[in-house]
């Protein structure tokens, strides 16, 4: 069997970021992220425990740097955290097709098509 991969996507990233800065007290700080709670953070971290590679999209990392809302020292350390997860993470380069399939993405698109 292969290795075990796991994809983060950006809510549960920015999650781990935030998560990540002086011991998650910054959770409830971001607007984006009051749902989630110092457990959550946990969580994610257990499930990545389980996989030999975590990977992303640079489209990933590229909102996630765009969605924290850290102000501050704190927005600092949020920065600096993104940056030296996203060097350990593997990036994979995924095309148009294999994020939205041809059938459904056509098939949402095509009134544009008609132009």
């Amino acid at each position: 069997m292969g290795k075990k991969k796991l994809i983060i996507d950006t809510n549960l990233l920015l999650l781990l970021v935030i998560g990540a800065v002086e011991g998650g007290r910054h959770i409830q700080n971001s607007k984006r992220l009051n749902k989630f709670t110092l457990q959550d953070y946990d969580a994610i971290l257990d499930v990545m425990a389980s996989h030999q590679e975590i990977c992303i999209t640079h489209y990933i990392a590229t909102e996630v740097s765009n969605l924290i809302d850290l102000t501050g020292y704190a927005s600092r350390l949020a920065y600096e955290t993104a940056r030296i997860l996203f060097s350990q993470f593997t990036q994979i380069l995924p095309t148009l097709l294999q994020i939205a399939p041809k059938t459904h993405f056509w098939r949402m698109a095509s009134p544009i098509a008609h132009w």
